[in-house]
């Protein structure tokens, strides 16, 4: 499975205006119902909240990656934002998120789940990603940086 078929442009929003950790957990599962991809905002909001209760998703150089799995959505999916200042997200490196991309998997798919973090992760740990990603001004600019970076 490609980033790229989960990430589609209606699961993309550029320069988000959030001011803090909370508002945007809140929010990210919200473009998710957007697009019919969860049956139960709450439990996905539950099971993210959960998460980074354990500890912070912020993964380093602007990115943050809050996700988890349950069986309130309909398939594996993902959205992914950029926010329009940089939040404090009490990130491992200690830096402002910038990027923030959500993945929510089924509960009996944690092979699937995996793969696709550790795609995110190799895709989002590019400089050059996240140069651009930033500075995008439509989803589908970012859609197309991540097929590009699909072939990479």
């Amino acid at each position: 499975m490609n980033i790229s078929d989960i990430i589609t442009p209606s699961r993309i929003e550029v320069n988000v205006p959030i001011h803090s950790k909370d508002e945007l957990l809140e929010y990210m599962p919200g473009i998710l119902k957007r697009n019919g991809d969860i049956d139960d905002i709450h439990e996905v909001r539950r099971i993210i909240f959960e998460r980074e209760n354990l500890m912070s998703t912020g993964i380093g150089h602007g990115i943050a990656l809050p996700h988890g799995k349950t069986n309130a959505v309909k398939q594996t999916s993902a959205a992914l934002l950029t926010l329009a200042e940089p939040l404090d997200y009490e990130s491992l490196d200690n830096e402002p998120v910038q990027i923030v991309v959500i993945l929510v998997g089924k509960e009996d798919q944690v092979s699937t789940h995996l793969k696709l973090l550790s795609k995110i992760s190799r895709i989002v740990s590019s400089e050059s990603f996240r140069n651009e990603a930033v500075h995008a001004k439509k989803p589908e600019d970012i859609h197309a940086l991540l097929l590009r970076s699909e072939m990479n």
